[in-house]
């Protein structure tokens, strides 16, 4: 995907109730707006944005958790 490219933005996958990863709906997020990231399962990225306060919901990336970081780091 274009935004992967951008180093302000990162593709993600949401994680459903039971641990399945929706990999056929790619999301965009603007890195800016991810306060922490994980190491997920194989080495990539995980974070947690919420719809509401009580509605947290996790997503993976395919880019590793060191790549993540990196381009974080980046731009704060």
């Amino acid at each position: 995907m274009q935004y992967d490219a951008n180093p302000k933005y990162i593709v993600a996958y949401e994680v459903g109730f039971e641990g399945e990863i929706h990999w056929d709906k790619p999301v965009v997020f603007n890195l800016a707006a991810i306060e922490r990231i994980d190491k997920a399962e194989g080495g990539t990225a995980r974070f947690f944005l919420s719809r509401s306060v009580t509605e947290p919901v996790e997503y993976v990336t395919r880019s590793s958790f060191d790549e993540v970081a990196e381009r974080l780091g980046a731009i704060r």
